[in-house]
């Protein structure tokens, strides 16, 4: 079951994008955390349909990372009530949801390189 896709080079073409333009660096994680987005929606629905406690769904979030796009749970702490809700998490709800939005995030992360690449050109 394949759950992440990987792209050799981001964070290379990230540091050479520091050394050029700092804008151009948060475009580039705002656009990993768009690619993201599908999947944190499907992680909360699937987290719903699972009878998942509010806080703990809310806190399932896209992110980015060097070179990266994640799909994180950002609250330290859902209830308390289970050691093992990262692992549960994990298992049971982030990774169908990435297989399930795999084919979104491939074509978004390619309609992304392409804008990266026409970068400053004129139309």
């Amino acid at each position: 079951m394949q759950t992440h896709i990987e792209v050799r080079g981001v964070k290379e073409l990230q540091q050479a994008f520091r050394k050029i333009d700092k804008k151009l660096k948060r475009e580039l994680q705002k656009e990993l955390r768009k690619i993201a987005e599908p999947a944190a929606g499907k992680a909360r629905a699937i987290a719903v349909s699972k009878g998942l406690s509010t806080r703990t769904v809310s806190g399932i979030r896209p992110g980015s990372r060097v070179g990266m796009a994640v799909v994180r749970q950002i609250r330290r702490k859902t209830t308390g009530k289970r050691p093992d809700i990262g692992p549960l998490l994990m298992e049971r709800v982030m990774e169908p949801a990435a297989v399930e939005t795999m084919p979104e995030a491939v074509l978004r992360l390619e309609m992304m390189l392409d804008r990266v690449a026409n970068w400053g050109q004129s139309d």
